[in-house]
This record gives C-alpha cells, sequence and structure tokens, in this order.
C-alpha cells in the first residue's frame, strides 16, 4: 500500500514510500508512467494541494531543462552547459574570431562550429529552456484554476512538454 510520494525539484527524483514509511521505490520522473505520477495526495485543503502540485511541475520542469536533442543528439542543457556556452560565445566575440570551435554534444559526439553555429546552437538551447517555462506556466495556471483539492492534483502534468 501507497504511503507517500516525495518528488526533489533539486534532483528530480520521485522517492515513493509504504505505508509504515519505509523507501519503496526512487526512479526519475522520467521513468514514471502518467497513472503512476497520479497518487493519493496527502493534501486536505485546495492551498496544500495547489502547493503539491507545483511542487511536482517544478521537479518535471526542472527535468525536462536538464537535457534537450540537437542535431539528433541528446545533449546537456543544465546551467553548467549554458555557462559554458556563453563563455564560449562570448570569448569568441571578445577575440573577434568566427571560430572554428570544437564543442561536444555528448560523449563521442563532436562538432566543429563557427561563431555562428555556436550561436544558433544557443539560440535552440535557450528556445527549449524558454518553452519548459512557458508549459510550466501554462500547467501553473491550470492548478491555481482548480477549484478543489481533487481537480488541483488532477491536471495532468506530464503531458505536453518538449
Amino acid at each position: 500500500m501507497l504511503g507517500s510520494v516525495e518528488i526533489s525539484s533539486r534532483d528530480g527524483v520521485v522517492r515513493v514510500y509504504d505505508a509504515q514509511g519505509a523507501l519503496v521505490a526512487s526512479p526519475t520522473l522520467a521513468e514514471f508512467r502518467a497513472d503512476e505520477l497520479a497518487y493519493t495526495s496527502q493534501a486536505t485543503s485546495l492551498a496544500e494541494a495547489r502547493a503539491e502540485a507545483e511542487a511536482k511541475l517544478a521537479a518535471i520542469r526542472w527535468e525536462r531543462t536538464q537535457t534537450f536533442t540537437y542535431d539528433g543528439v541528446a545533449t546537456p542543457c543544465n546551467d553548467g552547459a549554458r555557462a559554458a556556452l556563453l563563455g564560449a560565445v562570448v570569448g569568441l566575440q571578445i577575440e573577434g574570431s568566427q571560430g572554428p570551435i570544437t564543442w561536444k554534444l555528448a560523449p563521442g559526439e563532436f562538432r566543429v562550429w563557427t561563431l555562428p553555429e555556436l550561436i544558433a546552437f544557443g539560440q535552440a538551447m535557450r528556445a527549449h529552456v524558454q518553452t519548459c517555462f512557458d508549459r510550466e506556466a501554462a500547467l501553473s495556471a491550470q492548478i491555481e484554476a482548480a477549484r478543489d483539492s481533487r481537480t488541483a492534483m488532477a491536471v495532468n502534468l506530464l503531458d505536453g512538454w518538449p
């Protein structure tokens, strides 16, 4: 019997506990199916249900912004990857260089790009992250529009992501 579910917005990990409080599973959100994520809420008020749904939503958005597909390759899109990209673009601009520069998309997946190609990659990364935040905002509006806790927890948080 399910006791509770905890979702870490820091690392995107779901922890499932049984009725006695023992950890029974700890998959990432990507391993969950929609029907598994629709657990029985412990929320007793609309405010608690909204807060719980918003926490789940933030964890999903965090996970979705960690990678994206570019040139057919699953590529890191986390804060570190975005900072490295910004540094590469600014570095080339300061040098007055058009490149080329070698960029690693994933293990074994290198690209040699000019400054405009590197900027295009950055624009694709930024667009992906923005699309994730736009999706989170749309779902958050549905959660906030809910008139009762059951409706707030019933918002499908898994569909429509890039």
